[in-house]
């Protein structure tokens, strides 16, 4: 009876695991790149494309070890000086037509509907470019790599066509932008003369971005246009 317990135990066991693993997929554009729908959406509305923007989660782990290297949202709270383990923070945001992504990694989420969870390989070879959280301060590159990502929204990318925005203000080229910089922007493009409202306008725009405190706006902290959308896809500071 034991035996027959066991061996139903064990049956079971190996139908769940199967039932998780999915089909592997090539991808399109380089079948190098391969993925597995995990979950699929419930009612996809957008699709991940040139054009488009996405907002997700993920985790990066090594394809031979399976450690985990990079937690997403660990990535934003660090950014934000976040210490509350509860605290919810907002998924990374990435455009498709700008050297922000991996290219393995943009190969492989090229179709990817909102709310879809996949998991993306992505070879050696293909860990290249990207910038902020996929520089290489944040990727390993030179071995495989495996990306679990949710992806939770699909929209078109409304920074095609917009000037760099964080560029224009950062007069100083530091990397943060000051009250100095806005007000005189604002006072140089003749949009308002100096004075109080000048004081209360430039006060308003810091404040709403500066999530830690410093009384200046970083890169990664400014939610205006802030990456070159000529075509070109370079988007370095």
């Amino acid at each position: 009876m034991i035996k027959i317990l066991l061996g139903i135990s064990l049956f079971l066991s190996c139908v769940l695991w199967a039932a998780e693993g999915g089909e592997i997929h090539k991808a399109e554009d380089d079948p190098r790149v391969t993925y597995e729908v995990l979950k699929e959406s419930p009612r996809c509305k957008a699709k991940l494309k040139g054009g488009y923007q996405g907002h997700m989660d993920f985790i990066g782990r090594y394809q031979d070890t399976n450690e985990i290297f990079l937690n997403s949202t660990e990535y934003m709270k660090k950014v934000l000086n976040i210490d509350d383990e509860n605290e919810m923070v907002n998924p990374v945001n990435f455009p498709m037509d700008m050297d922000f992504l991996l290219e393995g990694l943009r190969i492989g989420l090229t179709g990817q509907c909102n709310h879809e969870h996949r998991r993306i390989w992505v070879p050696k070879e293909l860990v290249n470019g990207g910038r902020k959280v996929f520089s290489e301060e944040y990727i390993p590159r030179g071995r495989d790599l495996v990306f679990e990502v949710q992806m939770w929204n699909v929209v078109p990318n409304y920074m095609i066509g917009m000037p760099n925005m964080f560029k224009v203000y950062d007069t100083d080229k530091d990397g943060y932008l000051t009250k100095k910089e806005i007000g005189e922007y604002l006072v140089e493009t003749d949009q308002y003369p100096s004075g109080p409202l000048i004081t209360k306008l430039v006060n308003e725009f810091i404040s709403k971005d500066d999530k830690d405190g410093d009384k200046r706006v970083s890169f990664e902290e400014f939610t205006g246009p802030k990456f070159d959308t000529d075509g070109s896809r370079h988007d370095e500071l």
